[in-house]
């Protein structure tokens, strides 16, 4: 085998391992982005979980709430939506349209 022929060996065995390396880092990274945005929309999602659990043991142990008190919040604000509903739906948007996407840009 001459110098040429396994210096061209070489380069090829080289190249291919440093792209076989660049795309195992370019998976690692695309998946530890993937992981922190589900952690982040699972954090949110549990949250609102809680706090809808949380409002709903408020309200079956009778506990002493002034309607009155969110009058405002819960008023006809836009058509029939409550501020309140309003702000629900813009919740529900905005999660689901990170969500879409993150999965567009794949």
């Amino acid at each position: 085998m001459t110098d040429e022929q396994s210096h061209r060996k070489d380069s090829v065995s080289q190249r291919r391992f440093k792209r076989y390396h660049r795309a195992n880092d370019r998976r690692r990274r695309a998946e530890q982005q993937d992981s922190q945005f589900f952690r982040a929309v699972f954090s949110l999602a549990g949250v609102a979980g809680a706090l809808a659990i949380g409002l709903a043991v408020f309200g079956m142990t009778g506990g002493r709430f002034d309607p009155a008190a969110m009058d405002h919040m819960l008023a006809p604000w836009m058509g029939p939506l409550s501020r309140l509903e309003a702000i629900g739906i813009l919740f529900v948007i905005l999660v689901g349209g990170l969500y879409f996407w993150r999965i567009r840009k794949r």
